[in-house]
């Protein structure tokens, strides 16, 4: 719809003199649950989208191969820094 045809739409609404509405008190726990669910959705909207747009534009992680031996051709080192024996 049109900036034209809401505005006339909106004069008619807002220009009664007596209204005799009533608003429930739990509309208004019904519509900051309305906001908070939606500040929650755009929260894990935008998390999980980052997280996507970083992968993307990130470099691949490394892959470490399993059958590669470390430095010392089977020797793991101890505690003091020294190679100890298998």
């Amino acid at each position: 719809m049109t900036a034209l045809t809401l505005l006339p739409l909106a004069v008619l609404i807002s220009a009664s003199i007596h209204s005799h509405a009533y608003i429930d008190p739990g509309a208004g726990s019904v519509a900051l649950q309305w906001l908070l669910a939606g500040l929650a959705g755009a929260g894990v909207f935008l998390r999980l989208f980052w997280r996507r747009l970083k992968a993307r534009f990130s470099a691949p992680p490394e892959r470490h191969d399993p059958a590669e031996k470390p430095e010392g051709e089977g020797a793991v080192e101890g505690t003091d820094g020294r190679p100890r024996p298998l």
